[in-house]
């Protein structure tokens, strides 16, 4: 069972670094996210990558 299955998570600066990394590892751990990020190209990155991993 995941650990987060039951949160919302809001993620800022989601585009990349830590915080890309941050929302990959929440979202692993079953957490709902909300991304958002300045660039949206690399926002849309994430969310692909969030996606593809859950």
């Amino acid at each position: 069972m995941a650990r987060l299955a039951n949160a919302v998570t809001a993620v800022t600066g989601a585009g990349g670094g830590v915080a890309r990394q941050a929302a990959l590892r929440l979202a692993a751990e079953g957490s709902r996210l909300g991304l958002t990020e300045l660039d949206a190209s690399s926002l849309e990155e994430t969310a692909a990558l969030v996606e593809g991993r859950g």
